[in-house]
């Protein structure tokens, strides 16, 4: 209410509103542009613009920054799609600056699945952030909150040539932040920046760390492991000469850890009015959540020695051979398809109660 109070006069003023219609089509314009188009169809060039925007809503819009020759990437304007008619399909979107909001893990990994088309300096990145997402078990946390970044201790004296009242950020960049609070700090602290914004930001991406907010949502789809497929057969069609060290040589793939774990079938299949289903598939393993809770820092990020030693490293080969052995592990009796055991189906939401009748259905024979 006190950011809607100190806009009341701003929203009260016509012009202002005519102003900000006019920026918000400049602003689409500018991103669109990405991919003028120009036919002797007007109407299939401006379906282009639309797409690629409907595109950026859900993926977001990629700004790129290098640290030490590793590729970082931020993304504006993400969200879940919020269609009129899908009133459970919640979305926010934070008031600060840089906004992004949240969105599920498919909608928007499969909306930047082109982005190494129109933006090549994207490179690797997204198969890394999504990648890095997929847990040993195989399955990932649905819900994507955006990134948060953590300022190099290392690097707070660089702050000293920046800008005045350095100890009062250096006092804030102590914690995670986004770019929009980073700002949004500046701005009610009235600290003066003694270069441009936009190299301010470079300078303060570039000596941070990246976290990606991620959690579990709602359970385990059994689809969205294979839309990684897609970010790295784009990848290789843009950088073909980079197979193997994509493959191979880069050894900064992690896996994500969750407390929520698949129960054995003993446990999940049941009798219900005489005929077998499967309810319950996941339960939050207790010990392993108290383990997570305790971290200090990057909480849902697997360590070795049982949860309690070092991140654990590893390069994409490993990563998508240890998939490709789950998912065959989860290969339905009759070779048809990969069970849906951790209580949700594929992309089609209308059939959420399917894998509670997937033994039932696994048992009628093949017509």
């Amino acid at each position: 209410m006190d950011i809607l109070e100190g806009y009341k006069d701003k929203f009260m003023n016509e012009e202002y509103l005519i102003n900000k219609y006019e920026e918000g089509n400049r602003i689409i314009e500018n991103i669109t542009n990405d991919i003028y188009t120009k036919t002797s169809s007007k109407v299939f060039d401006e379906y282009c613009r639309q797409t690629y925007l409907d595109n950026i809503l859900r993926g977001g819009y990629p700004i790129v920054f290098n640290k030490d020759g590793k590729t970082l990437v931020y993304y504006m304007y993400s969200r879940k799609h919020g269609d009129l008619e899908r009133d459970y399909n919640y979305f926010s979107l934070q008031p600060e600056y840089y906004s992004s909001g949240n969105g599920n893990y498919r909608d928007v990994n499969q909306n930047r699945r082109n982005d190494v088309f129109f933006n090549p300096a994207v490179g690797s990145y997204n198969i890394k952030t999504f990648m890095n997402l997929i847990q040993t078990d195989g399955y990932n946390p649905l819900v994507i909150n955006g990134v948060k970044y953590r300022f190099d201790s290392n690097s707070l004296g660089l702050l000293d040539g920046l800008v005045d009242k350095a100890e009062e950020l250096k006092e804030f960049l102590k914690n995670p932040f986004t770019p929009g609070k980073l700002f949004t700090f500046i701005e009610e602290k009235q600290i003066k920046i003694n270069v441009s914004e936009e190299e301010f930001l470079v300078k303060i991406i570039e000596n941070s760390n990246e976290e990606v907010d991620a959690v579990h949502g709602e359970g385990y789809w059994t689809d969205h492991w294979t839309y990684n497929l897609d970010l790295i057969e784009n990848y290789l069609e843009v950088y073909p000469d980079k197979k193997k060290d994509l493959l191979f040589n880069e050894y900064d793939y992690t896996y994500f850890d969750d407390c929520e774990v698949v129960l054995p079938r003993e446990k999940r299949y049941v009798l219900s009015n005489g005929k077998v289903r499967q309810y319950n598939s996941l339960v939050a393993d207790k010990d392993k959540k108290k383990i997570i809770e305790d971290r200090k820092e990057y909480k849902n990020i697997m360590r070795d020695k049982k949860g309690f030693g070092e991140i654990y490293k590893t390069n994409l080969m490993v990563k998508l051979l240890n998939l490709a052995v789950v998912k065959f592990a989860t290969v339905d009796p009759k070779g048809m398809g990969i069970e849906m055991e951790a209580g949700k189906p594929g992309w089609y939401d209308a059939l959420n109660g399917l894998p509670g009748l997937l033994v039932h259905l696994c048992q009628r024979p093949m017509n």
